[in-house]
């Protein structure tokens, strides 16, 4: 598989489990308004993570934005919120990590002379 192409599969993982953590925030949140201000965001995330799976390169565009309003969003709330602190680290970390994998793919790289 090309690396680019690893790169498109690893970023939809991560941001499936991402959903996953936005749609499941009532587990460890129970109905408290910090999980339920993130589960609206979950089928979004579910959305972004097909299209980074089928290679849709203006996906990459749109999660970059995306995964860094996340990140930030998410860093803001995290002090107020009910939801465990790894339950919110991870949400930062994932959203740093899908960012930089979209940031490897929409830049040019040189080629070897």
């Amino acid at each position: 598989m090309h690396p680019i192409g690893l790169w498109f599969s690893t970023a939809a993982f991560l941001m499936l489990i991402n959903a996953l953590l936005h749609l499941l925030a009532f587990v460890p949140g129970g109905f408290s308004a910090s999980a339920w201000q993130l589960m609206p965001v979950g089928p979004l995330y579910l959305a972004l993570a097909y299209g980074l799976w089928r290679q849709w390169r203006w996906v990459l565009f749109v999660q970059l934005i995306i995964a860094c309003l996340g990140a930030a969003a998410a860093f803001l709330l995290w002090p107020s919120s009910a939801l465990p602190n790894t339950w919110m680290l991870a949400i930062i970390i994932i959203d740093v990590l899908v960012a930089i994998l979209c940031l490897m793919i929409l830049l040019p790289r040189r080629r070897a002379r």
